[in-house]
């Protein structure tokens, strides 16, 4: 049964990821890795009747290991969800950028891991001197240690294998020993070859990559919690923008509720053509009986500003665009965009006046003092 509710939830989260697509910067992509492990290990097990009944363990052990993966990430992505705390905020977004440093250093380390395992590979080929004898005899070298000469029959060392040796070197888990095959097809003196170059990888992936690793991760964190105050505000400004553009509905609860406020939105739109049109629906004046409890709270909020504002001398042409469960949206006509007609001015002074504790005739107003100064111009102009 927990697999049916698995599934369940997981149709859900694709239903909430289709209908209301989160954000991808930070540790937005999460979310959608989630929902993608989710879907191939519901389709690794959709393919069960598809395969041999004595292959199904396999086949439910991938499985399980694709809802473990998916798990995993659903844990980190808790960070993302603690970004509105003032504490968390600024660690979220430094590890989200702390990620991408990881990811360029491993490029890089395996690059190197890369040339170095074909190197070990190489180092690991058996070889032996030949007698004159045997020359004279034209015996190939490679038969005295493979029975069966062929392709790649001289290869002792897995490439993988050597992958694994050098990856885990970084952490001090793998010696030199490790990398040799221990066999008599070598002399005693190719063990100085290994140890010189597992002692140039360690140099380069250790003391060279590990410390470029570690000067990238604290310019980064430097840089960010100089700003985290800034970061986290940002970060928090996001979170509560996409709360507003999505739905209020949880997984899985927005299966039901979907198709329910559709069912009834359908319902509406029949009803309201059944009605004879009125001279409010012709004017369109119905729109704000349809508003959701989100824009009538802000038109409320919007009534309440404009009387605390400042009437300007000439009015400004002000009109609501749209008005839906995304918030307001207003747009102001450019019909006056002169810093003259913005404000009162007069009112504003008077204010600031009262303020500063000047009365009316506390000092000399603008007017009387432009009016004198224009006076005393035409009479400059006169007499001259």
């Amino acid at each position: 049964w927990y697999e049916w509710a698995l599934l369940v939830w997981l149709s859900g989260l694709l239903l909430s990821e289709l209908t209301d697509p989160s954000d991808k910067s930070g540790l937005g992509w999460i979310k959608i890795t989630v929902l993608l492990f989710g879907i191939f290990a519901v389709a690794v097990h959709v393919t069960g009747p598809l395969v041999d009944r004595t292959y199904w363990p396999t086949l439910f052990y991938m499985r399980n290991q694709l809802f473990a993966v998916a798990f995993l990430l659903t844990c980190v992505q808790i960070l993302d969800f603690l970004s509105f705390h003032y504490l968390f905020g600024p660690w979220a977004i430094i590890i989200g950028n702390l990620m991408k440093d990881l990811a360029r250093f491993l490029v890089v380390l395996g690059i190197f891991v890369f040339g170095f395992s074909m190197h070990f590979v190489a180092l690991n080929q058996p070889f032996k001197n030949q007698t004159p004898e045997e020359i004279r005899a034209g015996k190939h070298p490679l038969n005295f240690f493979t029975t069966n000469p062929g392709i790649f029959s001289e290869v002792q060392m897995n490439p993988i294998e050597a992958l694994q040796f050098l990856f885990f070197a970084v952490f001090g888990q793998t010696s030199p020993d490790n990398l040799q095959k221990k066999t008599n097809a070598q002399p005693a003196w190719t063990i100085y070859l290994f140890k010189f170059v597992f002692g140039i990888y360690m140099l380069v992936s250790v003391v060279v990559l590990i410390n470029l690793l570690i000067a990238m991760m604290s310019d980064t964190y430097q840089r960010i919690q100089a700003q985290s105050d800034i970061e986290w505000k940002y970060g928090l400004a996001k979170l509560i923008r996409n709360m507003h553009r999505t739905t209020t509905t949880p997984s899985p609860l927005n299966l039901i509720m979907t198709w329910l406020m559709y069912l009834i939105h359908l319902c509406k739109q029949k009803m309201a053509q059944r009605k004879r049109p009125s001279m409010v629906q012709m004017l369109g004046l119905q729109a704000r009986s349809r508003m959701s409890a989100r824009s009538k709270a802000g038109s409320k909020w919007l009534a309440k500003v404009k009387k605390g504002q400042v009437a300007p001398k000439e009015p400004v042409a002000l009109r609501v665009v749209h008005l839906s469960p995304l918030g307001s949206q207003l747009s102001f006509s450019n019909s006056a965009t002169r810093i003259e007609n913005i404000a009162d001015w007069d009112a504003i002074a008077k204010k600031y006046r009262a303020l500063m504790g000047e009365g009316e005739d506390g000092g000399v107003s603008v007017d009387s003092t432009s009016n004198n100064f224009m006076g005393s111009s035409e009479s400059t102009l006169t007499a001259r």
